[in-house]
């Protein structure tokens, strides 16, 4: 990676920073139902039908969960082999959510990395396809004061992939195409529409290859622990 004139690193959020307590949801209702699946089976299936959605069906996930939730259920039900009542299920899933409950939490290495970023004289930005409660969650989870600016799609109006919205990013923060690096684990969404304005990127999949394996990137990392590694900042 070219990061001589590197100065500023944007992150997705959703699954880049912070993961939520779906599995958690799922696992319940399986409970209920008498079923056993291993949970990292479980978390197996949710990844690839995020990986699914990114790839066919884009800017489905940045809806409200009622939108698409029964569709989105039944497609991780399908990379398990299991079948179920669909309104049961869905209705149990999304009545998990108890008022006060934190449902989206930061990864454990989350501040970690953004603290050895800052304290090596890294800009931080967030850049995210999210509705409105995305400042009250980067609150919730402890990051909201790392980042210089945060860029909402649903505040501005323009969603990745359009490149509108990195057009924006580099407007606001004043910074070249080259000088900024963008972090996110959606390829069409954050790869494809940064790299329109020649911005690196760094894709992050949880598991390997699996999901992605029609895709070829520079920079392939499990978690936002790797891109430490890639700028030289590991220990």
């Amino acid at each position: 990676m070219n990061n001589n004139r590197l100065k500023l690193i944007a992150f997705d959020l959703g699954y880049t920073l912070a993961y939520n307590r779906r599995e958690d949801h799922y696992m319940n209702f399986l409970e209920s139902e008498s079923v056993i699946i291993p949970r990292e089976k479980v978390e197996k299936a949710y990844h690839l039908a995020d990986k699914t959605f990114m790839r066919s069906y884009h800017g489905v996930l940045g809806n409200p969960p009622e939108y698409y939730m029964p569709w989105y259920i039944g497609l991780v039900n399908y990379f398990l082999n299991v079948k179920f009542d669909l309104i049961h299920q869905v209705t149990f899933i999304m009545a998990q959510g108890k008022p006060g409950s934190s449902y989206w939490q930061p990864f454990p290495w989350t501040t970690q990395v953004m603290d050895t970023l800052k304290n090596n004289g890294y800009r931080l930005a967030l850049l995210s396809n999210w509705d409105l409660t995305c400042r009250r969650v980067l609150k919730q989870i402890g990051v909201y004061d790392y980042f210089e600016q945060i860029i909402v799609s649903s505040e501005i109006n323009i969603s990745k992939p359009d490149v509108g919205i990195f057009k924006y990013l580099l407007d606001i923060t004043h910074c070249a195409h080259d000088e900024v690096l963008y972090v996110g684990d959606n390829y069409y969404d954050d790869v494809v529409g940064a790299g329109k304005l020649g911005i690196q990127t760094v894709l992050i999949n949880r598991f390997g290859r699996e999901g992605i394996e029609e895709i070829e990137v520079p920079y392939l990392v499990q978690n936002t622990t790797g891109l430490l590694k890639i700028l030289g900042l590991e220990k």
